[in-house]
């Protein structure tokens, strides 16, 4: 394999847009953040990383990265080694790495180990893609477009959710952030009476894709599902806009867990999903109890069953003039006479 590095997103894209459009959800971060470096020269200025791996006569993986951003490894563990030499023969600093897991891993030994440094797992995120929008329980308020008088409220969510979401590093003030998005359409409100009481973006495009993210609701308005209604409403209005599908990332350790009838990652490499409840696979459960086990019940109690079974067992016998005890179970056959 060989890894070649790129001047600029421009021929960066026309080398790997084919190879992350293969897996457009998968590749949707990098996908995205190259087309908005394409876009926005001065939205990530300074000096950003692009390379693509090649093997057999195509492109095989891409890396990216837009300091103080981590870099983006999509390519092949194999490959992990390549890429670290490089960025370390460039003078790119590496404060972190994201990515598919079986791709991280190894960059992070390839890059730490030499340095004699420790690589510690931060983070686990699942990207969740979304094609068709099932009606959340309904919350209270409803969803607008966030306006230039909603900067201040915008930018103080956004410092929030990235104090909680603890990133290494933030290339943009919050309030710069949200006056962007805002000055975008980007940035959209749930509003219960006079509160603003969640917030969401619109985070980067692919080609028939969109991200959401900087999805935040304050600790008091919690557990009462605006979040999830936003969500829900900001993808409806995506998906009937045009785009294929929404994607979301989510932190595996939180503690809100959703089910949705389907096991969204089964295997990293091709993506393919499993059934898990055959019944209902086009229900989505919700709950903000950790404690709560989807599709694992407790017992029942069985004592009414086996009142009926009993009496069951007796009226046979009554009517047939057979002995009780040649209907009960058991390891032993009956005599003849039976």
């Amino acid at each position: 394999m060989n890894l070649d590095r790129h001047d600029g997103p421009a021929s960066f894209l026309a080398a790997a847009e084919p190879f992350l459009l293969a897996a457009e959800a998968r590749h949707g971060l990098p996908l995205a953040v190259a087309r908005t470096c394409l876009e926005e020269p001065d939205r990530y200025g300074g000096r950003n990383y692009f390379a693509t791996v090649r093997g057999n006569g195509r492109v095989l993986g891409a890396a990216l990265m837009t300091p103080p951003h981590q870099v983006a490894v999509h390519v092949p563990p194999a490959a992990a080694g390549l890429l670290a030499e490089d960025l370390a023969a460039g003078g790119f600093p590496v404060p972190g790495a994201f990515g598919p897991v079986e791709c991280v891993d190894v960059f992070a030994a390839a890059w730490a180990l030499p340095r004699g440094l420790a690589a510690r797992r931060r983070r686990d995120l699942r990207a969740f893609s979304l094609e068709r929008v099932i009606p959340a329980p309904p919350a209270r308020g409803g969803m607008r477009a966030a306006v230039e008088g909603d900067v201040p409220t915008a930018a103080e969510f956004l410092a929030a959710f990235h104090a909680e979401s603890r990133p290494q590093a933030v290339s943009e003030e919050p309030e710069a952030a949200a006056r962007r998005a805002v000055a975008a359409g980007r940035l959209f409100l749930w509003q219960d009476g006079a509160r603003v009481v969640a917030q969401a973006r619109v985070m980067g495009f692919t080609a028939t894709g969109v991200r959401v993210g900087a999805v935040y609701t304050p600790p008091g308005d919690r557990r009462r599902g605006y979040a999830t209604a936003l969500v829900g409403a900001l993808s409806a209005r995506l998906l009937a806009e045009g785009r294929r599908f929404c994607c979301l990332f989510t932190d595996l350790a939180n503690p809100v867990r959703y089910a949705i009838g389907i096991e969204v990652v089964t295997d990293p490499a091709t993506l393919a999903a499993k059934p898990i409840f055959k019944a209902g696979v086009d229900r989505l459960w919700y709950t903000g109890n950790p404690d709560v086990k989807f599709g694992q019940f407790d017992p029942a109690d069985l004592s009414r069953f086996l009142e009926v079974a009993e009496g069951y067992r007796k009226e046979i016998a009554r009517r047939s003039r057979v002995p009780l005890h040649y209907l009960t179970g058991s390891d032993n056959f009956p005599s003849g006479e039976a």
